[in-house]
């Protein structure tokens, strides 16, 4: 396990790619707050805080911390598509032989990038508001926020996993990672359950990958945070589980 994650882990910082959403994303996330008025802005609002799921955060989704969910799954998703096209793969499970490993890596490694994009991120919005005049408050709220976002990035991290494993194909991970991580799929979700008017729409997607990262606030609220462990954890086993199915049952 620790050889394949040092593997991986080389491979992170070596690969282009990662370099490439550094730069796209700060890219999208200074465009859109150069092109907004500072004073309609709070740090809340640059950081890309959320409170539920809903079409009014879907603007939110795509910038701030919860842009970085977008792309660390379109980066796994391009990961492990190639290691699958390219034969990689099999010289992996050559050497390392449990699937499992494969998997735990593969999620960990997400999550370095994640860390290293939300940081980034976190470091331009602060940076932004001290030279836009907007009050910045607390670091230590910010350190909770960045903190609690970051945690989620496992389950998204697994979530398109388990898709690339199955499909193999760049064109439809690149489609999930756009609708997991921006909502739009538990969006759709949320529509269609309103549109047949099913009760508690917001506690049900609430527990979904998305809408637990949703939860996430400028203040420490332990309510909240369990949430979010709780749907982090079970996501993440879910999905893991369901990738060493698909890794069993199809060909390396």
């Amino acid at each position: 396990m620790l050889n394949l994650l040092r593997m991986d882990i080389r491979r992170l910082f070596r690969r282009k790619m990662l370099y490439v959403l550094l730069i796209v994303m700060s890219a999208v996330m200074l465009s859109m707050l150069c092109l907004s008025d500072p004073g309609n802005l709070t740090i809340a609002s640059v950081l890309g805080v959320m409170d539920g799921v809903s079409m009014d955060n879907f603007t939110s989704a795509a910038s701030g911390l919860g842009l970085t969910y977008t792309l660390i799954c379109i980066f796994l998703s391009f990961i492990v598509c190639d290691d699958f096209s390219t034969g990689f793969a099999k010289n992996i499970f050559t050497v390392h032989a449990r699937k499992r490993d494969y998997i735990s890596s593969k999620i960990i490694c997400t999550m370095a990038a994640s860390g290293i994009l939300m940081l980034v991120s976190t470091i331009e919005a602060v940076g932004f508001c001290v030279i836009s005049g907007i009050e910045v408050g607390s670091i230590g709220g910010i350190l909770i926020f960045l903190a609690e976002k970051w945690l989620v990035s496992a389950a998204f991290a697994a979530a398109i996993l388990f898709i690339s494993l199955l499909s193999r194909n760049k064109g439809i991970g690149f489609l999930f990672a756009c609708l997991l991580g921006t909502g739009g799929l538990v969006m759709g979700i949320a529509g269609g359950l309103e549109a047949f008017h099913i009760p508690f729409v917001s506690q049900i997607t609430s527990w979904t990958i998305y809408g637990a990262s949703t939860k996430a606030t400028l203040s420490f609220q332990a309510g909240n945070l369990l949430h979010m462990i709780a749907a982090t954890v079970v996501w993440t086993a879910v999905y893991s589980f369901l990738s060493r199915i698909v890794l069993r049952a199809k060909d390396i």
